[in-house]
Parts: C-alpha cells; sequence; structure tokens
C-alpha cells in the first residue's frame, strides 16, 4: 500500500530515513507537549504524528524492500522476540543486556 501512494522511485534512501528521523521527532514533541498540558487538540495531534511516523517508517522500508508487515508477523508470532512469552516478561534490565548484545554484533564497542 505505502510502496503504491509513496513511491521510493521518488526519493534516495538518504531522503526517506531524513524523513522517518524528522517524523519521529515530531511524534516525540507531540507527546512531550501531551505531557505538559492535557487537551483534545493535544492529543489529536499525537495521533496524527503517530501516523505520520508509521507512514514513513513504511515508506524507509519500502525503499530498502523489506515487507515489514511479513517480517513483523515473522518476529513476534511467538510473543516476544527476546524472551518469546505473551505478554513479554522482559524487565528493563533485560531490555539493556538485549540492547548491547545487537550493538556488539552490529560491531559497536559498548561505551
Amino acid at each position: 500500500m505505502f510502496e503504491h501512494i509513496y513511491p521510493s522511485s521518488r526519493r534516495t534512501l538518504f531522503e526517506a530515513m531524513m524523513h522517518y528521523a524528522e517524523e519521529v521527532a515530531e511524534f516525540a514533541e507531540a507527546v512531550l507537549l501531551y505531557r505538559t498540558e492535557r487537551n483534545d487538540a493535544l492529543f489529536n495531534n499525537i495521533i496524527t504524528e503517530a501516523t505520520d511516523c508509521v507512514s514513513c517508517f513504511m515508506g524507509l522500508c519500502s525503499s530498502l524492500q523489506v515487507h515489514a508487515a511479513s517480517e513483523f508477523a515473522a518476529m513476534y508470532e511467538n510473543g516476544c522476540h527476546a524472551c518469546h512469552t505473551t505478554p513479554c516478561s522482559c524487565s528493563f534490565e533485560d531490555i539493556k543486556k538485549y540492547k548491547v548484545k545487537s550493538m556488539w554484533r552490529a560491531g559497536f564497542e559498548p561505551a
């Protein structure tokens, strides 16, 4: 659907990534604003920014020729991809350890 609406041939991978990064920042800003003053307009802005963020994420995946829906289904078919339970039983400490392991596999050294 997103490839049809936003053809990847109309943007570079860099442009798709930058657009996604901008939308993530706008979503974060909307959430932070709502935390300070809760009203319907600010909540509706969160919804708008969340959908913009997802559409840009899907566009980025399309640019990378990744079928995101299939990848999500495969990764989460047995619950959480780390602990394999539903609901997830990972603690915040477990998640931090998982992130460090992922970074090591990618070639990054922990700080």
